[in-house]
């Protein structure tokens, strides 16, 4: 084949791979496309926890159980009061509580229309007498709502004559302590022994008589 030949040979096999590629390139370009599909998002466990717990009603946790009133001490804590007493001889006084204890000072007084008696000496014509109390008490029962409490007193006279030196007295004893209240009132009963110790006389004991207390938690 003479060189012509091969040319024009070559020249048509060029054309005819040209040819194929565009006819290629133009069904590439009418069909069409399919995108990609979007990427799914991750589902967590905690989302379709989240979703369930949504659609699944909620049950309230229990209410807590109210605490439960066993026995506990009456008089607790550091605590100032007052006290009134009805007795032979009325009595106010101001008592400071230390948990079980209780430690009080007041004034009594005393009328007598017939006069009041003066040591050992005959009535005076001091018809009022007036005197000091010192108290104290434990409470060996100390369960609300109530104490029981051994006690003891002493007594003494400032007026009529000098101050404590006519009379003392000596006044052990036992109360009873009741408080079912929540409102800060005791109610109290004592019945006490009296050890008189009168100037320039022998010294008479007697029985008493059971005085009743009124007592107000100040704070």
């Amino acid at each position: 084949m003479s060189r012509l030949g091969v040319l024009a040979t070559a020249v048509v096999a060029a054309a005819v791979s040209m040819a194929v590629a565009g006819v290629a390139h133009a069904e590439d370009s009418a069909t069409p496309q399919t995108p990609p599909p979007a990427p799914v998002p991750a589902q967590t466990g905690s989302g379709v926890s989240h979703a369930d717990d949504a659609a699944t009603p909620q049950t309230p946790p229990p209410a807590p159980m109210p605490p439960q009133a066993g026995p506990h001490p009456l008089l607790v804590g550091t605590h100032l009061a007052s006290y009134f007493q009805v007795a032979s001889q009325p009595t106010v006084a101001a008592m400071i509580t230390v948990d079980a204890f209780l430690l009080g000072i007041g004034a009594n007084f005393t009328y007598n229309g017939n006069g009041n008696v003066n040591g050992a000496s005959p009535a005076t014509k001091d018809k009022f007498a007036f005197g000091s109390v010192l108290y104290g008490s434990y409470a060996i029962i100390n369960r609300a709502p109530f104490f029981l409490h051994p006690e003891v007193a002493w007594i003494t006279t400032w007026a009529p004559g000098s101050a404590f030196t006519q009379m003392n007295i000596i006044a052990p004893g036992l109360g009873f302590g009741f408080a079912p209240w929540a409102a800060p009132i005791i109610l109290d009963a004592a019945w006490d022994v009296n050890f008189v110790f009168v100037n320039g006389a022998k010294p008479v004991i007697s029985s008493g008589s059971p005085a009743l207390r009124l007592g107000f938690l100040l704070f």
